[in-house]
């Protein structure tokens, strides 16, 4: 049936030629910058972690924490945080749909600068995610009879996500994605013993380069915590399971040179 309509629409039409849509590999313009997701359990460093990428940092805060990290860790750096959470001054409670037009602003005027250096972040995506999904419970129109949207509903959230995101990662920077945990569970429902991922829109862990894991972990040969980040994806070649205890960009970036000759602009 799609095929047919795609016929139909391109009859009558000149066959388009191949170098109208295809460029050779290398005379396409590389964009800069990694690609980062980073998730963990609360007190991992994803934060920290974040703020150790090359400045300036453009920092979109949906959990009023990132200027307390930035103050201690990193007072000399050049660091501009938009706290978007939108408080009504009526309930004085946190309003998602509100919070989420501070987010399209905020990333409508990077996305309109002139920044082709530093680092943007996103702390976190999980919090865009859960106020995206809130505004569908406003604007779904197709129900069920208990009165939630429809899985095929999801589409909306999840196009207002993909645009948000991607046109952050068209930049020519590096972006830092960071995210809460949650449990993996199976085709049953039930938990899975030992599995976490991040708590983000499902599509995310496709369009980044990098993604990283980080848990803090106690060593009792030491008597003091250790923190480690994971590699659970990287684009450039297989390191899946490699650790760095006390992750920085240079650290992440040395693992990427050093290990897999991999070299970032």
């Amino acid at each position: 049936m799609a095929w047919n309509q795609l016929k139909k629409r391109l009859e009558g039409q000149e066959a388009p030629k191949v170098d109208e849509f295809f460029t050779p590999l290398e005379k396409i313009e590389h964009i800069g910058g990694l690609k980062v997701a980073v998730y963990g359990k609360p007190e991992t460093g994803k934060t920290y972690f974040s703020l150790t990428f090359p400045e300036p940092i453009y920092v979109i805060d949906t959990e009023f924490g990132a200027k307390k990290v930035a103050r201690v860790h990193f007072p000399s750096k050049k660091i501009y945080i938009a706290e978007v959470v939108h408080i009504d001054p009526v309930t004085d409670l946190p309003d998602p749909v509100k919070s989420l037009e501070n987010v399209e602003r905020a990333i409508a005027a990077i996305a309109s600068a002139s920044i082709t250096t530093g680092t943007i972040v996103i702390d976190s995506v999980t919090d865009i995610w859960a106020w995206i999904v809130a505004w569908l419970e406003q604007v779904a129109t197709r129900r069920t009879a208990s009165g939630q949207p429809y899985r095929f509903e999801y589409g909306l959230a999840n196009e207002r996500y993909r645009q948000l995101i991607m046109r952050l990662l068209a930049k020519p920077v590096h972006v830092v994605l960071t995210a809460h945990e949650t449990p993996v569970y199976d085709e049953s429902g039930r938990e899975v013993p030992g599995m976490t991922q991040g708590k983000w829109q499902k599509q995310t862990p496709h369009w980044v380069d990098i993604i990283l894991h980080l848990q803090k972990r106690f060593d009792p040969s030491v008597k003091r915590w250790r923190y480690i980040a994971t590699v659970e994806k990287c684009r450039f070649k297989r390191a899946f399971n490699a650790e760095i205890e006390d992750v920085t960009y240079e650290k992440l970036v040395r693992l990427l040179s050093e290990r897999l000759g991999v070299q970032i602009l």
